[in-house]
């Protein structure tokens, strides 16, 4: 069906929807773009002026997952995700979570309460929106704080598909580096007014 008829079209030579495909592939995943636009900046002025614009500060959780300030429709995010190596560039995975800057704040605030609970081994949900908990719980007998979207179902909060789980090894280094990226939060924030 549409599947054959469209790798059809990729190798028929000249046809238009080959043309139209690759126009179409960037826009599937939000994400990548920006990303490209950050790693490489081979003198295109579009390009070095989006780059001055994004915000490059970047802490490391583990060797894979890390928090960075980024912008997405222009607006500045603290995002909490696992990255991954392809083609030699580090590219943001599915596991993750963006946040607002009122949404960071609300975590940030939060930090000692969850600590504290999480060293209890205490299972307990925090909000950091409507739709967004900070929860320290138990997954396969491992401790973990869990930063994630959250949807009801029959009257009970469950955990969506967007967030990730952090170790308390990676929620320390989160806490242990919370400050300076409010900082540069409220850095970048203020150099937007």
């Amino acid at each position: 069906g549409l599947l054959a008829d469209m790798a059809k079209a990729k190798l028929v030579p000249g046809s238009k929807t080959k043309r139209a495909a690759p126009e179409e592939h960037p826009g599937d995943s939000s994400s990548k773009p920006t990303k490209k636009q950050k790693v490489a900046n081979d003198g295109d002025d579009e390009k070095g002026e989006e780059e001055n614009k994004t915000p490059k500060r970047t802490w490391e959780l583990s060797t894979r997952r890390k928090v960075k300030l980024d912008r997405y429709k222009g607006r500045l995010l603290v995002n909490i995700r696992e990255f991954y190596i392809k083609d030699g560039k580090e590219l943001p995975g599915r596991k993750g979570i963006a946040l607002t800057p009122e949404q960071w704040s609300k975590l940030y605030e939060q930090m000692g309460q969850i600590d504290e609970k999480a060293s209890k081994e205490e299972t307990v949900s925090f909000s950091v929106s409507a739709k967004r908990r900070a929860q320290v719980g138990k997954y396969k007998g491992m401790l973990m704080v869990s930063i994630r979207e959250i949807y009801m179902k029959d009257g009970k909060e469950l955990p969506g598909k967007k967030g990730i789980s952090l170790t308390m090894e990676q929620w320390k280094k989160l806490v242990e580096c919370s400050k300076g990226i409010d900082d540069a939060l409220k850095e970048e924030s203020s150099a937007e007014q």
